[in-house]
């Protein structure tokens, strides 16, 4: 844990990010792809991002950027998309979390844990290998060859008419 993460200190956390935050999963740019856990929090006020980001030792604050009409002040972005790092902060945080926002928070668990088992796998949910040759990604998911090729051989045979022919 952070010499930081006091109580009263993840409370302020907690509350900035309940009103200010965003939970979400972004994609991986610099990874050859994939989804990421991040935390982001957008405002005009650098020097409470800055606090943000001292508090919880992780992250970045970046900025300033110059967003809509001519008067409107300058906005900075505080994000967290080390995985690690991500979850870390949001279970840390949970406790003081409204339950809309727990509700996301653990969303968001599940999804990094199912992922995270799925990569373990060492086969398919037949028994299947997964192999160099037996493996394919689509949107960065692991498929079975042989499965699919197998489901693709039951959607040819429903077809095929009822007189016995395509």
């Amino acid at each position: 844990m952070n010499k930081n993460w006091t109580p009263e200190n993840l409370a302020w956390v907690a509350g900035l990010l309940e009103g200010e935050g965003c939970f979400s999963t972004s994609k991986r740019t610099k990874t050859g792809g994939g989804y990421q856990l991040s935390i982001t929090c957008n405002m005009t006020d650098e020097d409470v991002l800055i606090r943000l980001h001292n508090i919880l030792g992780v992250g970045s604050v970046r900025g300033p950027y110059k967003k809509g009409k001519e008067h409107h002040k300058p906005q900075w972005c505080f994000t967290i998309r080390r995985m690690e790092d991500a979850k870390e902060v949001m279970l840390a945080i949970r406790p003081w979390m409204l339950s809309r926002r727990q509700a996301r928070i653990d969303e968001l668990l599940a999804l990094e844990e199912a992922r995270a088992l799925s990569i373990k796998k060492t086969h398919c949910k037949n028994g299947h290998e997964y192999t160099e040759e037996n493996t394919y990604m689509w949107n960065n998911i692991r498929y079975c060859k042989k499965c699919r090729a197998a489901a693709n051989d039951r959607r040819r045979q429903q077809e095929v008419t009822p007189n016995g022919t395509s």
